[in-house]
């Protein structure tokens, strides 16, 4: 709108112009409702108007991030050089690092987004995640707390929130995280938030990256782990309930969570061996399911 009126004022003013054609580019790409091809042209002619736009170069590394890799790093690489600012230029290489196995080189451009964009959730989701994988389960437990009271309706970060506190042995507050996120999965005008929509993804050790892209799919794996926190806290008959739930969904949806709740297992093990009965009955319902 201030464009707009901007242009309303002068209507031969270049700036005003610019910024309603980066707009028109712009916003279709947040909302991955647009055409490469036509993002491409539009951004080219705001570059041929300034070779060194941040802006620009940025998003032409958003629009070839999934399709040329090394393209996309090119203009990353370029908007940082225009911008030593531009949080969503380190947010796009540590994705690119993140995605090609270097993960140590990644989690410094994370940390640069975040410094720069600290109200970031997606930035801080990603953020806390590297440090999930990492094993400091404490600072990913900060990260996603801070998360989430920007905004409680990151559903992703609950499930993960919640792993961290199992592995740190605070299973009463995995419990509650659970039983949040169990609800608000539930409730439609939150899970249907564009944010809550993407597909969730996972490291499941080393076998390939496992994404979960319906809403069923979803609810199985937070019932999945909520059961497995209510056995912790004593409440079997309520685990019980939890997995009849997963039965109800039915095997495709369960089909993707239990993958993923076997690697979750296998981190639980070797952090917490104490409680081997536990993750051993898990386990073998686990892979009861499967076959």
């Amino acid at each position: 709108m201030e464009f707009i009126s901007a242009r309303d004022l002068d209507q031969y003013s270049i700036d005003a112009e610019i910024g309603l054609l980066k707009v028109s580019v712009f916003e279709p790409i947040k909302s991955d409702d647009y055409s490469p091809e036509v993002a491409d042209r539009r951004l080219q002619a705001i570059l041929r108007t300034n070779v060194t736009d941040t802006h620009a170069l940025t998003f032409l590394g958003e629009v070839y991030r999934g399709v040329d890799k090394g393209k996309a790093l090119e203009y990353y690489n370029l908007a940082l050089t225009a911008d030593s600012n531009n949080a969503l230029a380190y947010f796009g290489k540590a994705v690119l690092l993140d995605t090609a196995g270097k993960r140590e080189d990644a989690l410094a451009f994370y940390e640069k987004a975040v410094a720069l964009s600290p109200w970031n959730q997606t930035f801080l989701n990603d953020l806390a995640y590297q440090h999930f994988l990492g094993r400091n389960y404490e600072k990913a437990e900060e990260l996603y707390i801070r998360l989430l009271s920007l905004d409680s309706r990151f559903l992703l970060s609950y499930y993960i929130l919640a792993h961290s506190q199992l592995l740190r042995d605070r299973d009463a507050q995995a419990y509650q995280s659970l039983r949040l996120l169990d609800q608000l999965l539930n409730d439609d005008a939150t899970s249907e938030l564009s944010r809550n929509r993407s597909p969730w993804f996972f490291h499941v050790y080393q076998s390939t990256p496992v994404y979960l892209y319906t809403k069923a799919e979803k609810r199985a794996c937070a019932r999945y782990v909520l059961a497995l926190a209510a056995y912790l806290v004593s409440r079997p008959i309520e685990a019980q309930q939890h997995l009849t739930a997963v039965d109800e969904l039915g095997p495709d949806a369960a089909q993707a969570s239990r993958l993923i709740m076997l690697g979750d297992v296998r981190r639980l093990q070797a952090a917490r061996p104490q409680q081997a009965a536990v993750w051993e009955l898990f386990r073998s319902r686990l892979l009861r399911e499967r076959n």
